[in-house]
């Protein structure tokens, strides 16, 4: 452990389950007390794919215009280049060092980031300069495993490093006492060495989930057994777990809701899940409900992303998350249903529920059950789409995308143009001009290159008059190329057409 206050950069190590983001969320907290203080927090889930340094960099640059009156909008950021998005981000980073506000950024489980890289930057934590550029009233804090990657990251940034090492013997032993005391219960001597000989004991998270376990299904007279019986290996007992669960699930209706919690990779509003299970289980009684939420109770936490949100509900930890997804992967027929419910429930409240939130997660769970007609409406014609960014909607149309490689020295395609007219027109919903406007995704085309345009192959061209315009069908004046966006290109031409 190093830790130097004059530095900028403060980094969380630790294996999985050793305390980092409940470290993180007390800290949050603590800053959140003082005035003047801007407190940004991002977690990267390893379930969503806004988790690379684009993203991270827009909504640190979003947080800031709102803490410093600047005027700053998704769109605008969306048609910046990834440099230009930097330079922003330190203009606005200024202003709000200049007035003697604390800036934070808390940026939680970055080893994760590197499962989803940025598009436009190779080189991870690019957009981190080094800690000289910053003033003494910028922080950033980072929590990661021992990952390779950000381990050099945090060097050369000369960061302050806090090792996490989970409990010592006596915090441990500490910890079960006191669990056991609020619900009138206690380990003999014998038990509680038993248990802390096992490995993981230091494990925090390993910890919980065996004092739940104890309390809630272990029978007090045979738990030197149980005990003996419980894995060291996280994983192994997570299964376990689940295993026990599922076996003791007549009904399906445990497995049905963790499954329902589990595939909303954003949390769900926790007065939802009622009505979703009723819709996959008719005729379940409340009583069951409550049967079932309890066998579970240890396994998600509740959550509010904003003061003016609902409470949502997800799994506590990647650990557990990643467990069930083991789990249940053979379940293929159940997750569609499950898919099929929920994006049916959204669906058919649509212009009653929020917006925002609809856009998060409604498009996964269309993909999920395979609704791709609906996908496309939500997407490209719906309210929704303006609350989804460019590089978003771009990895949600791979799945309907025609799956055809262009190769213009066959000439099997057929290109598309705009007329002097057309290309000259604002698009509505994104303000740019048509030409502008990458055809798949909506989003603003930085790049014009050759191997960038716009075609259809010779199966979906049928319909397209070589001699027209694309979107008046007019014989072409003084015609332009139409052309998609880096997103969308993916380094290689494929057909643009959409299939459902």
């Amino acid at each position: 452990m190093h830790y130097t206050p004059e530095s900028n950069f403060l980094c969380l190590l630790g294996e999985s389950g050793t305390g980092k983001t409940t470290l993180m969320i007390q800290l949050i907290k603590h800053l959140l007390k003082r005035l003047h203080t801007h407190v940004f927090y991002y977690f990267c889930d390893f379930n969503s794919h806004l988790c690379n340094e684009r993203n991270i960099l827009i909504q640190m640059i979003l947080s800031l215009a709102d803490f410093t009156l600047h005027d700053a909008s998704v769109d605008e950021l969306e048609k910046l280049n990834f440099d230009a998005l930097i330079a922003r981000f330190n203009d606005f980073l200024d202003g709000a060092t200049k007035r003697d506000k604390l800036s934070v950024f808390v940026i939680d489980a970055v080893n994760i980031m590197n499962l989803h890289p940025s598009d436009l930057s190779s080189k991870p934590f690019k957009w981190l300069p080094t800690s000289q550029t910053y003033s003494s009233n910028t922080k950033f804090v980072f929590s990661s495993t021992f990952d390779e990657g950000c381990l050099s990251m945090f060097s050369h940034h000369n960061s302050s490093v806090v090792e996490l090492q989970g409990f010592d013997e006596t915090h441990a032993q500490l910890f079960i006492k006191e669990y056991f005391s609020k619900f009138s219960k206690s380990l003999s001597g014998d038990q509680l060495q038993r248990l802390l000989s096992k490995s993981s004991s230091y494990n925090i998270l390993w910890l919980n989930l065996v004092c739940d376990e104890l309390r809630l299904f272990g029978t007090f007279e045979l738990l030197d057994n149980f005990i003996n019986s419980i894995p060291a290996d996280i994983s192994k007992f997570l299964f376990n777990i689940l295993q026990r669960i599922f076996s003791e699930d007549s009904s399906n209706s445990m497995k049905q809701m963790l499954l329902i919690v589990a595939l909303s990779a954003r949390g769900i509003p926790e007065i939802f899940v009622n009505d979703i299970i009723q819709r996959i289980i008719p005729n379940f009684s409340q009583m069951e409900l409550a049967h079932a939420r309890r066998q579970i109770k240890h396994l998600v936490i509740q959550f509010k992303p904003a003061a003016h949100q609902l409470v949502r509900v997800r799994l506590r930890h990647q650990h557990i998350i990643k467990a069930c997804q083991d789990v249940l992967a053979k379940e293929n027929e159940v997750r569609s249903k499950i898919h099929f419910e929920i994006s049916s429930y959204f669906m058919d409240n649509i212009s009653s529920l929020n917006t925002r939130y609809l856009a998060e997660i409604l498009p996964e769970h269309l993909i999920g059950c395979k609704r791709y007609k609906d996908l496309i409406f939500i997407l490209k014609k719906s309210e929704l789409s303006s609350h989804i960014s460019a590089p978003l909607k771009s990895r949600y149309l791979q799945h309907v995308r025609c799956k055809q490689i262009i190769h213009t020295k066959f000439h099997n395609f057929t290109a598309l143009y705009l007329c002097v007219f057309c290309q000259r027109r604002v698009d509505v919903k994104t303000g740019y001009l048509v030409s502008d406007v990458c055809p798949i995704c909506q989003g603003y085309v930085h790049f014009k290159r050759a191997q960038q345009e716009a075609k259809l192959c010779q199966k979906h061209s049928t319909n397209i008059h070589f001699q027209t315009c694309y979107l008046c069908n007019f014989k072409r004046q003084q015609a332009v190329s139409l052309y998609i966006c880096n997103w969308c290109y993916k380094g290689m031409t494929f057909c643009v057409a959409l299939v459902h």
